[in-house]
């Protein structure tokens, strides 16, 4: 593969880490807790699912690019071609790469119906005592979901960063890194 396009399907990888990464931290550590300064908790609801609605579009892009770049990467080896070690961890990114993008598809499906129906909430993180029941689950599943995928990315931000230092430490892992994102 062409030192110009592994070079592209790497960096396109990392910048689908960072913006899957970085919104979805963004989202559960500062928007959740700050639509708790709004009175009305429908309005609160409504502000939410204005924010992840246009955060989606980006949301899918990331994990779209994680997963293509690393399974289109990955094809190209067999694991005869690295050591146990190394194996360990591509095999350790497959598992991953795979709940994060399980997780996040999951969060946006589950996400857009349920913010659909704007329900108020107390905050992102925890819905108001007049939120229906239906709406409760699907809040605590988006939630639960949206944090098993920062923790995916996390590992994956790491296996990636570790697998680069090898590369650079092996003449013969170099030369295969250059398939893999």
């Amino acid at each position: 593969m062409n030192a110009m396009w592994t070079g592209s399907a790497l960096t396109l990888h990392n910048l689908g880490l960072a913006a899957g990464f970085g919104g979805s931290l963004f989202g559960q550590m500062a928007l959740h807790p700050a639509v708790r300064t709004i009175d009305d908790t429908k309005e609160r609801g409504e502000i939410l699912n204005k924010a992840w609605m246009g955060f989606s579009p980006v949301n899918a892009f990331a994990l779209g690019s994680v997963a293509l770049t690393w399974i289109i990467g990955r094809s190209a080896l067999s694991g005869g071609e690295i050591d146990s070690k190394t194996r360990g961890l591509v095999r350790a990114k497959d598992a991953l790469v795979g709940i994060y993008t399980l997780s996040g598809i999951s969060t946006l499906v589950i996400g857009r119906v349920w913010g659909s129906r704007e329900p108020p909430v107390a905050s992102g993180n925890e819905p108001a005592a007049e939120t229906p029941e239906v709406d409760v689950k699907a809040q605590k599943a988006v939630n639960w979901l949206g944090r098993v995928n920062i923790v995916a990315a996390a590992g994956i931000i790491a296996l990636t960063a570790i697998l680069n230092i090898k590369a650079g430490r092996s003449h013969k892992w170099s030369l295969l890194s250059m398939v893999l994102p």
